[in-house]
């Protein structure tokens, strides 16, 4: 599965389990005549249900999709200003999935800073419209599971890009393997068509390396791979793949 699909699908896991959250909110708000927080979680499930549409209609291009980042803010947008316009208790716990869900869709910097541009003016609500301990309470568990979660995505991508280096990377000589070579070739002949510029591929070979190895050794064969690859490292331009 390539990493656009899989944030295809996560994301529209992400903005489903959200719109259905957010739903059974507003019809139990509906159910007990609070009106006012029916069509605000109405309001904020329509714009996860649109969420999810724009995932799928642009699932195609998941890594560079801007109208993620509206979405959520239009989310974040409207919960900040449902706490400084009503006075609902347990309106505030509220942003817990918003905060999953940033850290879900977005990139990770995005992700925390538009939580952050959240949390703070909603901590400052809360102690000034909460008792000290309740604000505390409710700010310090909101801040933790932002931390929490920000932790699990930074660790799920260092993890993920340790596995793709390796899944492109050569272990004798570091450098890129044949996998590498057939996807970025087939990019770069593609670009040189859309362009017109030229394109350049350079095939190198050591001549009489297997009857070094069978003189010498595997290892030996190996350092000299090595330091081909540290030499080629050193006088390639810095554009070159």
């Amino acid at each position: 599965m390539t990493e656009t699909r899989l944030r295809t699908w996560t994301h529209a896991f992400g903005y489903g389990i959200a719109c259905l959250f957010i739903f059974t909110l507003a019809m139990q708000n509906l159910r007990y005549g609070f009106y006012e927080l029916f069509y605000l979680a109405s309001g904020m499930a329509v714009l996860t249900l649109a969420g999810a549409v724009y995932t799928i209609i642009c699932r195609r291009h998941q890594l560079s999709a801007p109208g993620h980042l509206v979405i959520l803010s239009g989310l974040n947008s409207g919960m900040l200003a449902a706490l400084l316009t009503m006075d609902a208790p347990g309106i505030s716990h509220w942003a817990m999935p918003l905060l999953v869900l940033n850290l879900l869709i977005l990139p990770l910097r995005q992700g925390v800073g538009l939580s952050l541009l959240l949390l703070v003016p909603m901590s400052i609500i809360l102690f000034l419209e909460k008792a000290p301990a309740d604000a505390i309470a409710i700010t310090g568990g909101l801040f933790i599971l932002l931390a929490v979660a920000a932790l699990y995505i930074w660790h799920y991508d260092h993890m993920a890009q340790s596995a793709e280096d390796l899944a492109i990377t050569d272990p004798v000589t570091g450098a890129h393997n044949a996998r590498f070579l057939d996807e970025t070739l087939q990019k770069e002949i593609s670009r040189a068509i859309a362009t017109g510029h030229c394109l350049s591929v350079i095939d190198l070979s050591i001549d009489y390396a297997d009857e070094v190895a069978d003189l010498h050794g595997r290892d030996q064969v190996q350092g000299l791979f090595r330091d081909m690859t540290e030499h080629l490292f050193g006088v390639i331009r810095a554009g070159d793949t």
